[in-house]
């Protein structure tokens, strides 16, 4: 019985009213998990500072890589859809963005973020 009472009674044992007045103890306070305003705006200055060196960074691409790149990851069309754009083949497609990626990542690995 005493270990059904325990089972029973297991989420009730140890839960106590926030509000519930402590007598001789301080009240209970929660922390406040949200960041806080300016940690926020550095995160979207940086965010911001990111896209447009994303954008420079695709903009400086050749024609052809910047569409595929474009219509591939901004538009979220596929290899086979794009292919069909410029008339040419869905293995041309994937050397386009592989390269486009290649010079992507070479032009941004260096780039230091700041605000």
């Amino acid at each position: 019985m005493a270990l059904n009472w325990l089972r029973d009674n297991a989420r009730v044992r140890g839960h106590e009213s926030l509000e519930a007045p402590r007598p001789g103890r301080r009240n209970r306070q929660l922390a406040d998990d949200t960041i806080p305003i300016d940690e926020r705006l550095i995160v979207h200055g940086l965010r911001e500072k990111m896209q447009q060196a994303v954008r420079l960074a695709v903009s400086g691409l050749p024609e052809r890589q910047r569409t595929a790149v474009v219509l591939h990851q901004f538009e979220g069309i596929g290899c086979e859809q794009i292919a069909v754009l410029p008339g040419c083949s869905h293995q041309a497609v994937r050397s386009l963005l592989y390269r486009a990626y290649v010079a992507l990542r070479i032009r941004l690995a260096g780039l230091e973020l700041r605000v």
